[in-house]
């Protein structure tokens, strides 16, 4: 059966969100039944009023750090972070493979595959012209061009890893980062107030997940058995069959023989619809960082500061893009998101800076940049003040 909620979690019919100053979450009125602001002392965790004006300098200039630091230390959300990171990485070396063996055809194409010998015909005869082509075939002309082709490759790796980890990354780590919003909300507020507010019934989260652990076991020996099967087209065939027992298991009467099989269903089909907001929000953001990145492209020929200039302007729009992942938790609409951003633009902006300089480090900007941001966003959200979108 749906869980009531409270009489304050929620008007009827109420498209507009009147968020709680503190967690941001519904409620109309009264002490917040989320984080317990309002009341005589905070119901599940020490809440500070949040800050405003000068104050929210502090907070939007550190937001990332204290995201990295709530990383670090919070136990339960880091293995959230391994299967998307698996993921990216297993694309990144299937990237890289193919870029070196495009790159070796290209050296082959234009250098020759060592056996042929280079003539210089359009020259003049002359001991010159003989000389350079000694150099190039009996010296080592060949060798050098061949042997520095590693630094060909070292750049082609690290253009890989860059854009993997600042688009592939961002794309597909949507539900994992909003799974790790979750695991912090419950933590600080002793509830996560989705579930809270949407959750579509009373199935204890540990009975959802051990049957979630069950149905992606069967996905996985389903998966390599069709893979022994047909091998070679393995990679569409797996992935349909690892979905198969969850699309199954979404029916409206659930599995059958599966104990709390219509309410896991119903359970399901909420999760589903969930976390594909959450994807969609780590596409959006994947696309507008691809849109940036080929647009800036021309920032590589400026000297000195050009690399720099374009990765910090990359993670400035990854960090704001971030800040989408709790806003969408919250079920605010555009109005308010746009109204949030415009009365915080300075400490938003300092956010977003602070991750654009982090995204300047070769190859772990990005990886170390993109969650830190996520739970520095969650962070700077709950900490900013939000009275002025209760009257939105």
């Amino acid at each position: 059966m749906t869980r009531p909620l409270p009489p304050n979690a929620m008007s009827e019919n109420k498209t507009t969100v009147c968020p709680c100053n503190v967690c941001g979450y519904e409620n109309v009125s009264g002490p917040c039944i989320h984080c317990g602001w309002g009341a005589d002392g905070a119901l599940h965790m020490d809440v500070r009023k949040p800050v405003g004006g000068a104050g929210a300098l502090g907070v939007g200039g550190t937001a990332l750090l204290k995201g990295f630091g709530i990383l670090l230390v919070t136990r339960g959300i880091k293995r959230l972070l391994l299967p998307p990171f698996l993921l990216t990485l297993a694309i990144f070396i299937g990237t890289v493979n193919w870029a070196i063996g495009w790159t070796t055809r290209f050296l082959d194409t234009h250098l020759g595959s060592g056996d042929e010998r280079l003539s210089l015909s359009t020259w003049d005869d002359g001991w010159w012209r003989s000389g350079v082509e000694w150099l190039m075939n009996e010296g080592f002309g060949m060798a050098i061009a061949r042997g520095s082709s590693w630094i060909l490759f070292t750049l082609v790796a690290w253009a890989a890893a860059w854009y993997c980890f600042s688009i592939v990354y961002e794309a597909i780590a949507g539900p994992f980062l909003d799974e790790v919003q979750g695991k912090l909300e419950a933590k600080w507020f002793g509830r996560d107030p989705r579930s809270t507010l949407k959750r579509p019934t009373d199935l204890a989260p540990e009975i959802c997940a051990r049957y979630t652990w069950l149905l992606g076991g069967a996905g996985v020996a389903l998966s390599g058995v069709l893979f022994a099967v047909l091998p070679g087209s393995w990679l569409l065939v797996s992935a349909i069959a690892f979905l198969a027992p969850f699309i199954a298991a979404m029916s409206p009467t659930g599995l059958p023989g599966l104990a709390h099989g219509a309410e896991y269903s119903k359970w399901l089909r909420w999760i589903r619809t969930t976390e594909s907001r959450a994807l969609w929000v780590g596409v959006q953001v994947a696309v507008i960082t691809l849109f940036l990145l080929l647009l800036l492209l021309p920032l590589h020929f400026v000297p000195v500061i050009g690399t720099m200039l374009y990765s910090a302007i990359v993670g400035f729009s990854t960090a704001i893009g971030m800040l989408e992942i709790p806003m969408e938790r919250r079920g605010w609409q555009l109005g308010q998101r746009i109204r949030f951003l415009k009365r915080h633009l300075v400490p938003v902006t300092l956010f977003g800076c602070t991750v654009g300089l982090v995204f300047t480090v070769p190859l772990l900007g990005p990886m170390i940049a993109v969650p830190s941001a996520s739970i520095g966003g969650l962070w700077l959200v709950i900490r900013l003040d939000k009275s002025f979108l209760r009257s939105a």
